[in-house]
């Protein structure tokens, strides 16, 4: 078996079968594909037995509602293939593609490639895309493709050798309700040996959909990036691609956190404790709100309220 293709699902019944389909009109074959019902409450599970009826190739694993980062890591414990696929059950991939992306996966057998990709966002769409293939032996020529891209972290764009991830003891952690991807995409670029880029097209990412993780945004979504970035910011002094992206990302979401009303005492500790990633933070108005955060996080969300008041001419 050459690929696993791992799909968390939580009632998505209305984008499975595209997500399911989009696999069976591939020209290449040689896959398994698991579906981890993640105790889902509406007719997602029917509606994918009624896609995969009759292939032996395709799998549907049930189990509580234990979110989607322990439905990938069962996915994985189940996974017999020689790569590893995770793709969203809103997702799905594109043309008939796989045939030439898994050829050069198994001729450069690195431990992570990366794919060009589609980023949909409502009515919107465009191309992010990898100028060219290479293949790179280190973090450092690597690092390139994370910079600033719209779903950078997305698992999709991504397939790993499976017994990279499993000797190096690489799952999702479960305790995280944001960042869980980046976290994933670091503990394995920071272990891997050989790294593999293309300009291929894989799959088509939906963003912002109604009801999708990325519209629930929480109070502890934002703790859990402030602390996923800060955990990784000192050991990307190295990247600073890396590094730049994560500070520009912890800055916008720390905004949001100020407009949204959520700087109770507890999230006021949390970016006291994680706002050093913000020195590395781009733009000269963002780095003066950084420089401002590092003396007081209160004095921080004053600042950028007031500014935004006076934008709408509201003092």
């Amino acid at each position: 078996m050459t690929l696993s293709i791992i799909i968390p699902m939580y009632n998505e019944e209305k984008y499975i079968a595209e997500c399911l389909n989009s696999i069976k009109r591939q020209s290449f074959a040689d896959y398994e594909v698991i579906v981890v019902n993640d105790g889902s409450t509406d007719n997602s599970e029917e509606a994918c037995k009624e896609v995969i009826k009759g292939d032996s190739r395709f799998m549907i694993v049930s189990t509580k509602n234990f979110g989607q980062s322990h439905a990938r890591n069962e996915g994985l414990k189940l996974s017999s293939g020689e790569y590893v696929y995770f793709l969203d059950a809103d997702d799905y991939l594109y043309d008939d593609n796989l045939g030439n992306i898994m050829k050069d996966v198994s001729r450069y057998a690195p431990d992570v490639s990366v794919f060009s990709y589609y980023f949909l966002a409502g009515q919107n769409s465009h191309l992010e895309k990898i100028d060219k293939k290479r293949i790179m032996q280190t973090l450092a020529e690597f690092q390139e493709i994370y910079k600033e891209k719209k779903g950078a972290w997305t698992p999709g764009r991504n397939i790993f050798k499976r017994s990279f991830l499993l000797e190096n003891g690489i799952y999702y952690d479960e305790s995280l309700s944001a960042c869980e991807d980046f976290d994933f995409n670091m503990k394995a670029c920071f272990s891997a040996k050989t790294f593999f880029q293309s300009n291929d097209i894989l799959f088509c990412y939906r963003h912002g959909r109604e009801g999708s993780l990325s519209t629930k945004k929480g109070k502890k979504f934002y703790m859990d990036t402030f602390i996923t970035f800060c955990k990784w910011h000192g050991r990307l002094n190295r990247y600073k691609e890396i590094q730049n992206t994560i500070s520009n990302i912890y800055y916008g979401e720390m905004c949001n956190v100020f407009c949204e009303n959520l700087l109770d005492r507890e999230m006021k500790d949390v970016l006291g404790k994680t706002k050093k990633v913000l020195r590395t933070v781009s733009g000269k108005k963002r780095k003066v709100l950084a420089c401002l955060c590092q003396i007081s996080v209160s004095a921080a969300k004053h600042a950028y309220v007031r500014r935004k008041k006076l934008k709408k001419g509201l003092v």
